[in-house]
């Protein structure tokens, strides 16, 4: 008997491939389709703990990607965050000195800046930082990260099942999106900033 299996007894095969399925859809978006697949687990269709530990690794593939594609494409990839994400070549050289005296930092502000984490990871990747010490301060960042999507989309699922028995579950349902798609991001960018605004 599978670990699966006796965490999730009587879960059909459908169920088993949708986490896969998770996998994928939260290595391209992360965030939203975590606090989703959360929201579902706290009413039954999802292990939780599960459903956090495919947040976790979806995450840091996608990192590990954005990292060998800049450590692969090195200066081919910087000229091409030049052109389409419109960094100058000042900017640039400042975002590599400010990586050669605390890569550990800048790929914390990497990873908690809004749109800027792509195009900084290929360029941390570019600037050949050590792959483990990379691995180290993305994984660090990405644990709380993930925590705070699986945990707030559990419990919005749990006030749902609550709410949705007298408000009704046509308007509870469109409380619940606007909250996972709008509120839930919108709340954890704001923590973000405090944070930035503290270092």
């Amino acid at each position: 008997m599978s670990v699966a299996n006796y965490l999730l007894p009587g879960l059909s095969p459908v169920f088993h491939q949708s986490y896969i399925i998770l996998f994928i859809l939260m290595v391209i978006e992360g965030p939203i389709v975590n606090a989703s697949a959360s929201f579902a687990a706290s009413l039954g269709y999802f292990n939780i703990f599960f459903i956090w530990i495919i947040a976790f690794f979806a995450d840091l593939t996608g990192d590990i990607a954005y990292y060998f594609l800049g450590r692969i494409g090195d200066k081919y990839i910087l000229q091409r965050c030049k052109r389409f994400f419109k960094i100058k070549s000042p900017m640039l050289h400042n975002v590599r000195k400010g990586l050669a005296k605390h890569s550990g930092k800048s790929i914390i502000v990497f990873k908690l800046t809004p749109l800027l984490a792509g195009p900084g990871l290929i360029i941390v990747g570019a600037s050949r930082v050590p792959f483990k010490k990379y691995l180290l301060f993305t994984a660090l960042t990405i644990f709380p990260i993930t925590l705070f999507f699986s945990i707030g989309g559990y419990y919005l699922g749990i006030a749902f099942n609550s709410v949705a028995k007298y408000a009704g579950y046509a308007s509870s349902t469109v409380a619940a999106i606007i909250l996972l798609v709008i509120v839930l991001p919108y709340l954890f960018r704001i923590i973000i900033k405090n944070v930035l605004k503290a270092k």
